[in-house]
């Protein structure tokens, strides 16, 4: 009798324990891409989204790294055939240019472009996958602007769009490497109603991005095998108003 082999195809989802990464590993797994679910300290949280993508009939397995400190990544991980990284993973501070510090400016550009710039290097030099490699990294409306605040976010996030359009030049054609930039999409822990409310309405439409619609845009991004280097944005034209951030 002769035995079929599966051939695996995983995704990695950096920050994907809680909020719009746990969704994003959700669809994909619906979608038929085997999951790995990076997170830091949300271990609960990553357990419990274990349990659902292994009921969704998927392998899935666990990658624990604070980003802020450590860019390793298991040897036995990057050279799984990972076919997609979603580059979510994130912090977000408050600060500006006067009250800068150098710890929070180091945090935020590990976290939010040096790590995740050296993790997606490691998979494409070590990746089995079988196939052009998909890179869709998580952006911020805040690149299109000069804000009063979030200075350290914004420098991060500023160097990983620019990395997103040198990348899929010199990538190509073994990875396709694409951005989603997103408005407010989701209530910060931090944050109060009223500020939710008026950052989620603030832009030219009215209304700003959701979940839905990232996973939509990531999909539509995977169908289409002629984008690349493109920052697709989610912000209800916010990046065409250089409005107060937030």
């Amino acid at each position: 009798m002769n035995l079929i082999i599966k051939q695996l195809s995983y995704a990695l989802i950096t920050g994907s324990a809680k909020r719009i990464g746990r969704n994003i590993a959700i669809f994909l797994a619906k979608e038929g891409w085997d999951i790995i679910i990076h997170y830091n300290k949300s271990t609960n949280e990553a357990q419990n989204l274990h349990k659902i993508i292994f009921g969704l009939n998927k392998e899935c397995l666990l990658y624990q790294a604070d980003f802020s400190k450590n860019e390793n990544l298991d040897p036995t991980i990057q050279k799984l055939p990972i076919g997609l990284i979603v580059n979510n993973a994130s912090i977000f501070n408050n600060d500006s240019l006067k009250n800068i510090t150098k710890d929070n400016l180091i945090n935020n550009l590990n976290t939010n472009f040096i790590t995740p710039t050296l993790i997606t290097k490691k998979i494409l030099d070590h990746s089995t996958y079988e196939g052009q490699i998909n890179i869709i990294n998580i952006l911020d409306s805040i690149i299109y602007k000069l804000p009063k605040n979030f200075s350290s976010y914004y420098f991060s996030k500023k160097s990983f769009a620019d990395y997103t359009r040198l990348s899929a030049k010199l990538y190509a054609p073994n990875a396709r490497i694409n951005g989603i930039s997103l408005g407010q999409i989701l209530k910060n822990d931090n944050q109060s109603e009223k500020n939710f409310k008026k950052s989620f309405y603030n832009n030219p439409l009215g209304y700003s991005g959701t979940i839905d619609e990232i996973c939509n845009t990531i999909d539509f991004i995977l169908k289409n095998r002629s984008i690349t280097g493109q920052i697709i944005s989610l912000d209800g034209g916010s990046h065409l108003d250089n409005v107060n951030y937030p």
